[in-house]
């Protein structure tokens, strides 16, 4: 009976794989509108259970700040707003390609005399982001977000995430101080690949966030990279990610891996991290007057792939009273391979951000017969991607495409998610 009933479970979940939607994008950038608007239709539909499937063209797209919002500025002056906000669940939002697709925000120009020199006037947490999403199994992928606000001039987000089960795969995150926030307080986030840019505490939050395979680009010297607060359970754990800099020279031994935002709370992992750029030796910065319940590394290694030297890392820090509160800095190989995204992320609910990031194959047997472009079917496909000299120009819910125009054509699928594949070329 044991045998029988999960041989009926298997076939059920075989059948609910294979029971997959057939339909095209949900709202297409730019031709049924501009970021703005396909936001605030995802927001505005009554049933957010169904996924909701944004595609931004191949682009560098300015968001205009808003002509009916103000922030207030430090200056004490109103300022258009240039934020966005993502409120609805179930959204997916796709770029044809992270160095492709581009959205970025309009701060103010104008400088005032700010606490460390120059600064935007409504430069800050939560006050200049490109956009925040506070909805539920949102999932962004192959575009890049840009904070538009000028370097060296204060906080500016490029994306404060205060939702939950959020996942960005290859993902560009580019701002200077304070990059990408997490501030739900209870929840999940997964990365995979993309790029995230900045220069001073540019991944900070709260949160249990998965780094896999992420690059950490620095901009100048002397910064910090991940600043955890108060973490669900596990914090931020970097696995497998690699640490560059715009200017090598300028930031080789030159920046510290993160610094605590918090009193005994902030957990940051680094493990099987390439160096491209060799951070201090001490690894570690101070932030008033707070420490960590954990900042360590495991098998970190320069671009040689030689082990980095852990033994000068920081071991305690020292609060405002005077008390030294220890570290271990080094995690043993057993206690690094115990970070997997199922234990960190996987939670009461099992939740498998990977199995959501899985790549659909290319079409296959792709032929042209006349002006009539055919492949096989794929039962997994949400759609595809019909492209004209390496841009995609329209979705099709069936597995051929007339030509209407010449040129060099090629086939995309979207996977159920949302994410183009790799094309297959006639």
């Amino acid at each position: 009976m044991k045998k029988l009933t999960i041989t009926l479970l298997s076939l059920i979940l075989s059948a609910s794989l294979f029971a997959q939607e057939r339909k095209t994008f949900d709202f297409i950038v730019p031709d049924n509108g501009d970021f703005k608007a396909a936001i605030a239709k995802a927001n505005s539909r009554k049933d957010q259970s169904k996924r909701f499937r944004i595609f931004i063209k191949q682009g560098n797209y300015i968001i205009p700040a808003s002509e009916t919002s103000t922030v207030k500025g430090m200056d004490d002056v109103e300022y258009p707003d240039p934020r966005t906000d993502l409120t609805a669940s179930n959204v997916s939002i796709i770029g044809e390609g992270m160095e492709i697709t581009t959205l970025t925000n309009t701060p103010p120009m104008n400088l005032i005399e700010g606490q460390w020199g120059p600064a935007c006037p409504i430069e800050g947490l939560r006050k200049c982001y490109t956009l925040k999403n506070s909805g539920t199994d949102n999932y962004i992928q192959d575009l890049k977000l840009i904070n538009g606000m000028k370097d060296h001039t204060g906080r500016g987000e490029a994306l404060e995430d205060n939702g939950n089960r959020t996942i960005c795969k290859n993902v560009g995150l580019w701002g200077y101080q304070d990059t990408y926030c997490s501030n739900n307080g209870n929840s999940r986030m997964y990365f995979e690949g993309g790029v995230i840019r900045g220069r001073t505490d540019y991944i900070c939050g709260k949160d249990d966030i998965f780094f896999q395979g992420v690059e950490f680009r620095n901009v100048d010297a002397g910064g910090y990279i991940a600043v955890p607060s108060r973490p669900k359970q596990y914090g931020y754990i970097m696995r497998d990610c690699i640490i560059t800099a715009e200017d090598p020279e300028k930031c080789d031994q030159n920046y510290t891996l993160g610094r605590p935002w918090g009193q005994g709370t902030p957990i940051a992992l680094w493990i099987n991290t390439t160096c491209m750029v060799i951070p201090k030796a001490i690894g570690w910065a101070d932030m008033s007057g707070g420490w960590p319940a954990q900042y360590a590394e495991y098998g970190s290694v320069d671009k040689d792939g030689k082990a980095l030297d852990l033994s000068g890392r920081k071991y305690s820090w020292t609060d405002k009273e005077g008390n030294i509160h220890p570290n271990k800095p080094v995690l043993s190989k057993k206690e690094a391979a115990n970070y997997t995204v199922e234990n960190v992320l996987g939670g009461d609910d099992n939740w498998d951000p990977q199995a959501l990031t899985k790549p659909i194959d290319k079409p296959t047997n792709v032929l042209l017969n006349g002006k009539i472009i055919t492949w096989d079917d794929d039962k997994q496909a949400l759609c595809w991607a019909i492209c004209q000299d390496g841009k995609v120009i329209c979705f099709t819910t069936k597995n051929s495409y007339k030509i209407k125009n010449a040129g060099n054509y090629s086939v995309r699928a979207v996977s159920q998610m949302g994410g183009l594949s790799e094309p297959a070329n006639l």
